[in-house]
């Protein structure tokens, strides 16, 4: 078995997402190897994603983000916060799969849930159960199973147990 690439010298930065992410946005959430394991898996429509887009933008419960490493764009992280607990979720492009980025992108959104939500008590993840690279990842960062819903497994994070892993 091959190792997994790992490219150790890239820093991985998060930015706010705008309306002009739009397109990009929508090509990565219509990506087939990325809705596979979304609560929703299928492609949704230009006009559903601009809609839901301009919500997520105006609510400020919700924070997203354009991962970006040596100024390429290698994913998006979002946080959903519901009273005392942020949901984050994330995708990571698939041609920059393998590298170490979710791990960066991670450590990056738990700051930003830190900073921009400092009244959480926990994060969440809800990841498909077949996503065993997200599985390992959540689980490299403390995150802990704690039920099943249908074919997603919810990961929780207590506040103040976040190892510094990135």
């Amino acid at each position: 078995m091959n190792a997994i690439p790992v490219c150790t010298t890239v820093k991985v930065l998060l930015r706010p997402a705008t309306a002009g992410d739009a397109d990009i946005l929508l090509m990565w959430r219509n990506d087939p190897s990325a809705y596979r394991n979304y609560r929703i898996s299928e492609p949704v429509t230009p006009e559903t994603h601009a809609a839901w887009l301009a919500a997520v933008l105006e609510d400020p419960n919700r924070a997203l983000y354009i991962a970006t490493a040596d100024d390429e764009l290698v994913g998006q992280v979002r946080l959903d916060r519901d009273g005392d607990v942020v949901e984050v979720t994330m995708a990571i492009v698939a041609k920059h799969r393998g590298y170490g980025f979710g791990s960066r992108a991670l450590a990056q959104a738990l700051t930003e849930c830190h900073r921009r939500f400092p009244c959480a008590q926990a994060i969440t993840a809800e990841i498909a159960s077949d996503n065993a690279a997200s599985r390992a990842l959540f689980v490299s960062f403390g995150f802990q199973e704690i039920v099943h819903r249908g074919r997603f497994i919810v990961f929780e994070l207590s506040i103040g147990t976040a190892p510094s892993n990135g």
